[in-house]
């Protein structure tokens, strides 16, 4: 539908990897959902986050990094 950025996977979903990333953008650069829609149930497993979030975990996290998710 556009763009995630500050994607960081930690799962493999049925056909796309699923994992922690900001807001969604479409091709015009649109935020597709607000910050008041975080922690709703509007992906397919993904963790949607905040711009500022999103690059606080990109920059904590290099590759390799081991990752948790618990429920």
């Amino acid at each position: 539908s556009g763009t995630m950025e500050y994607f960081v996977r930690f799962a493999t979903g049925f056909s796309a990897p699923i994992g922690f990333h900001s807001v969604p953008k479409d091709y015009s650069g649109t935020l597709e959902q607000t910050e008041a829609q975080l922690g709703t149930r509007l992906s397919a497993g993904c963790v949607r986050q905040w711009l500022p979030d999103a690059i606080a975990l990109w920059d904590f996290a290099p590759i390799g990094t081991s990752v948790v998710v618990t429920a």
